[in-house]
């Protein structure tokens, strides 16, 4: 029996485990009929019942149930059998040893379920729920693991909390088979710093297990457990052996003295070097620093923040750089203080410079602060310009790009053409 029928010149119906039974031939103008929803017309009759048997001539239609029937000349909606009914899940579950099955419906969240895409039949793809509950398995694995490491057992854990989770979680990642032994402690601090500079924005030095669980951090960490990565994929995972000897060997190379960190003078060729130094000064004020110069755990935080500077958390690292009165917003006077920086590096460099009055209103046009005359973090963040605004006040190459942007469009469009 089944919700859909075909019309021919017999009828036949499909058991519930997909067998088609066959019959003898039918007798007049009759309808099919099932047990249950299925209906259809034909010059022969049979009898679906809901164990699935049935007379006829013909092949039999196809049901709702695990199984289907055979295929009938006529047309007839079918069922996709790579689906799963809920009361099919019911039932599956209902076959779980007691003592496991209300873990295993912790696994099926209701909400999901009901949000699952579903066919004409309200239905959903097996491969779609098998998927979900091994991400839900993997990630509740996870959970219990991450609290080991959570010597309180307050769900919280500590930078060397998660230094320890890391360490032994690095033989088990494929994508980091060929790191040296010597490279782990400089490997453990890098992804740690990722850790805390997204999910620890006010610096408390700790963060939630379930934070972790939630972030796409954790999800970006795991792609390592893939036994091949592609390339530009490889690139720009930051956890990668390959993102990580590149940050590290970078700042190897600004270390010109090799005494293990970074001053004011070696930093200031980071990049393209044309960060401002009043830029500089500022880094170095508002970060940790040992007698003047950076450690690699403090420029670890930099590397992230001039790398990520649409997200929120690289806004307010530069926000807090570019309130140099620290009033929590920045206004005429600490933008012109930034902005002078830039207008010498342009002449420095031969290039013309723009009236400080144009820049300022260009920015709080782009901005459109709630007040008039102040420019708050939030204001940044709402704006979608921040990682814009925040870059032309810090450095020069970025500056001199944005006030000749549509000459780049322009000869750009010609190229095009030609």
């Amino acid at each position: 029996g089944g919700t859909g029928a075909g019309a021919g010149a017999g009828a036949g119906a499909g058991d519930r485990d997909g067998d088609v039974d066959s019959g003898g031939g039918g007798d007049g103008d009759k309808d099919d009929s099932g047990d249950d929803n299925g209906s259809g017309d034909g010059d022969g009759d049979g009898d679906g019942d809901d164990d699935g048997d049935g007379d006829g001539n013909g092949d039999g239609g196809s049901g709702p149930r695990t199984g289907a029937g055979g295929t009938g000349t006529g047309g007839g909606a079918e069922v996709d059998h790579d689906t799963l009914s809920y009361e099919e899940l019911q039932r599956v579950v209902a076959q779980v040893p007691e003592k496991v099955r209300e873990s295993v419906w912790a696994l099926m969240s209701g909400q999901h379920l009901a949000q699952m895409p579903k066919d004409a039949h309200g239905r959903f793809s097996i491969v779609h729920f098998f998927s979900y509950v091994m991400k839900r398995a993997s990630l509740e694995q996870t959970r219990i693991s991450l609290s080991f490491f959570d010597p309180e057992g307050n769900g919280y854990l500590r930078e060397v909390d998660l230094e320890s989770y890391l360490y032994e979680l690095i033989p088990s990642l494929p994508q980091l088979r060929r790191l040296e032994k010597s490279f782990f402690s400089f490997y453990v601090l890098s992804a740690v710093r990722r850790f805390f500079f997204f999910l620890d924005p006010h610096r408390k030095g700790k963060l939630r297990i379930v934070d972790l669980l939630t972030s796409s951090i954790l999800s970006e960490l795991f792609e390592l457990r893939e036994e091949e990565l592609a390339p530009k994929l490889e690139a720009s995972n930051w956890f990668s052996a390959t993102t990580a000897l590149r940050v590290y060997r970078q700042y190897l190379r600004l270390d010109v003295d090799h005494n293990g960190m970074l001053s004011k003078q070696e930093l200031a060729r980071y990049g393209s070097g044309t960060l401002t130094p009043v830029f500089l000064d500022r880094v170095f004020q508002e970060c940790h620093t040992y007698d003047g110069e950076m450690d690699y755990k403090t420029y670890l935080d930099f590397v992230l923040a001039m790398e990520n500077r649409n997200s929120q958390q690289s806004l307010a690292y530069m926000f807090r750089l570019l309130d140099v009165q620290n009033l929590g917003y920045l206004h005429v006077f600490s933008l012109n203080f930034h902005y002078k920086a830039i207008q010498e590096a342009m002449l420095e460099a031969g290039h013309d410079t723009v009236d400080f009055a144009d820049v300022k209103d260009e920015i709080f046009d782009m901005v459109k602060p709630k007040h008039p005359l102040h420019i708050t973090l939030q204001d940044l963040i709402s704006c979608g310009n921040g990682a814009t605004i925040v870059s032309i006040l810090s450095d020069m190459k970025a500056f001199w790009s944005y006030d000749n942007r549509e000459q780049f469009i322009a000869d750009q469009t010609f190229e095009d053409e030609e």
